[in-house]
């Protein structure tokens, strides 16, 4: 299921993707302005949603950061 952001404000904050770059190097990050509810905006990694954002009707890919798992290692699930 996806995330449900309900009070994302870019002048403040700040999406962030921890993804295994080992597995997949350079994943598709997509992002999509709902076609019915204005504001709301969907992150879609590789084509499946991860997040929906309110707030985030003017986000773009370009306003979300990758960070790898292994820069990341207190944010690892599998803890390496």
């Amino acid at each position: 299921e996806a995330a449900e952001v309900t009070d994302f404000d870019p002048a403040e904050d700040r999406i962030m993707v921890v993804w295994d770059t080992a597995s997949d190097p350079d994943p598709e990050i997509e992002v999509t302005a709902d076609p019915d509810t204005p504001g709301l905006g969907h992150i879609l990694v590789n084509g499946t949603e991860l997040a929906s954002v309110q707030g985030g009707g003017s986000l773009s890919a370009e306003d979300i950061l990758l960070v790898d798992y292994a820069d990341a290692p207190d944010l690892n699930p599998a803890g390496t």
